[in-house]
């Protein structure tokens, strides 16, 4: 509209479902980093969705391969 002084919402921004996701590799304040233990490494996710308004954390533990 060329308005320049007017500020749209987050709805009008966003008219889909959206899905935001991050994993840490280094500690933040939203998500851990990577940590590693022994035969482990561990991540940290986290899942947001418009739609629902769910929020996941899911932390994972991987195994590393022994080389």
């Amino acid at each position: 509209s060329g308005d320049l002084d007017r500020s749209d919402t987050r709805d009008e921004l966003v008219t889909a479902d959206v899905i935001f996701a991050a994993t840490g590799v280094t500690d933040g304040s939203i998500v851990s980093g990577i940590k590693r233990e022994v035969g482990y490494l561990t991540t940290e996710t986290i899942l947001m969705r418009s739609k629902t308004g769910s929020v996941r954390r899911m932390i994972y533990r991987n195994p590393t391969s022994a080389t």
